[in-house]
């Protein structure tokens, strides 16, 4: 884990943003094999929503990036209404990078907890948005709170990646939906499903069940679990009916990873789907088209429902030992 301190007390400070991202030298042109456009995400809370505007990074390793980007985030966008995400009194004290996660560790001060929810979640949004727009230079991305990592509403910490915030770039706060979904992905030894919990926002005129779909196609935040579908499956199209969700997918989900049964990878999305509400079988297509083949002894050619049994159980914990707290006299 590369570790700095950087007292970063972000000013905001007259700046003038490039239009466009032309020229510059550095680890971002090095990875990217086409002209992108960065971006620096901004928040307009007269919508209240995020904005882009293009921006120049020349860092030459991805640990510089990532200070470099919170930078970018803290400088005033000197357009009328944008306001930059990380403004005081809110301030990024530390940041970490670890290079074999691919993760950003930032630390901000306490006046993190006073802002108003619906502009925590537009500074949450800008700021993971911001530094995973770089070809997998960085993958993850974990806020603490005076050096203790934010949670969800279940107490668990929050690791962000750059689907979390579906379709959410230019979307009015009101109009995005914020949940935690169980997503199942194969075990540690790929025999079995363990679930994960993700925290994502999505515009509410998208559905719950493609959501799931597309964070299960980008596979696990943990290191301990590993990823079902083929990174080239896509989502033709979902839909649900008295119960059943169809979800029609392309031929690369019927391509095994590292050798999986295919019985693993059928019930991540299976179990994924009916851990929903209101999902209690699923259908699963290849190309719009019932697949009539039977692989492993497994058939998709009926709907099929959860199947809890493929479900790694957690290790029984040992039983409390008891003591006798001596009586005082």
């Amino acid at each position: 884990m590369i570790k700095r301190w950087i007292c970063l007390l972000i000013l905001i400070c007259a700046a003038v943003l490039s239009a466009a991202c032309s020229g510059g030298s550095g680890i971002v042109q090095d990875a990217s094999t086409v002209d992108t456009d960065y971006k620096v995400y901004c928040i307009d809370m007269a919508a209240p929503a995020l904005r882009s505007i293009s921006e120049n990074y020349d860092s030459q390793t991805a640990y510089e990036l990532v200070g470099e980007c919170l930078e970018a985030l803290g400088r005033d966008p000197e357009r009328r209404n944008y306001d930059p995400a990380i403004a005081e009194p809110l301030m990024v004290e530390q940041y970490e990078f670890d290079e074999n996660a691919r993760q950003a560790n930032i630390y901000f001060n306490s006046a993190y907890y006073e802002m108003s929810k619906e502009k925590e979640v537009l500074v949450r949004a800008a700021v993971v948005m911001t530094l995973t727009q770089f070809n997998s230079l960085i993958d993850y991305v974990e806020f603490y709170v005076n050096n203790t990592p934010l949670t969800d509403s279940e107490g668990k910490a929050m690791i962000m990646m750059y689907s979390d915030f579906v379709d959410s770039t230019s979307a009015d706060i009101k109009d995005l939906n914020e949940e935690t979904l169980t997503i199942y992905f194969a075990s540690t030894d790929g025999t079995q499903l363990a679930s994960e919990d993700v925290q994502v926002h999505y515009r509410k005129s998208a559905t719950i069940e493609s959501v799931v779909m597309e964070r299960l196609i980008s596979g696990p935040l943990s290191d301990t679990l590993n990823r079902t579908c083929s990174a080239d499956t896509k989502l033709n199209s979902i839909s649900v009916s008295d119960g059943l969700c169809t979800v029609d997918l392309n031929g690369r989900f019927l391509e095994a990873v590292d050798n999986q049964r295919f019985d693993v990878r059928v019930y991540s999305v299976v179990d994924s789907l009916c851990a929903l509400p209101g999902i209690e079988r699923v259908q699963i297509l290849i190309n719009g088209a019932v697949y009539e083949e039977t692989v492993d002894g497994i058939s998709i050619s009926e709907p099929l429902t959860m199947n809890e049994e493929i479900i790694a159980k957690p290790v029984d914990a040992p039983p409390a030992v008891q003591t006798e707290i001596p009586q005082t006299s």
